[in-house]
């Protein structure tokens, strides 16, 4: 019995292996050894790989496309992008100027609306040019 069902399984793989170019497949083969009745087995093809999207002949390798995001190189200080820092650090006395906020569990530099008595007015210029996060109201 084991035979059999052996020979039947490898029968099977084999038809379908072989057959690869046909469109469909039907195999008639026994549920059990010991049983007459039979079960039908349809397998299709398998479809064909996608071709690749055509590639533009002037591409450059090297050359990063750009996303649509929205460039601020004024934000960051560095040539390092694991090591930048924001650009405001560099503005004396900005702590007199920016206000602190909580946001969601952090606490983080905001842009307030008004310049504070202590904020030195080239410091709040220079802020006032970075599009920094305003302060929430209230």
């Amino acid at each position: 019995m084991k035979k059999l069902l052996l020979c039947t399984i490898l029968a099977t793989t084999s038809i379908c292996f072989a057959a690869e170019t046909q469109q469909d497949i039907s195999i008639d083969m026994p549920t059990s050894a010991s049983s007459v009745n039979t079960q039908q087995i349809t397998t299709k093809k398998a479809p064909k790989t996608m071709d690749s999207m055509p590639i533009n002949k002037n591409f450059d390798k090297n050359d990063v496309q750009p996303i649509d995001q929205p460039k601020q190189p004024e934000q960051l200080v560095g040539s390092n992008s694991a090591t930048w820092t924001p650009k405001y650090l560099e503005i004396k006395g900005f702590k007199n100027c920016l206000s602190v906020q909580e946001y969601r569990g952090w606490e983080g530099y905001c842009m307030p609306e008004k310049k504070t008595d202590k904020c030195p007015k080239d410091s709040w210029k220079s802020l006032q040019k970075m599009n920094l996060v305003p302060c929430a109201k209230g």
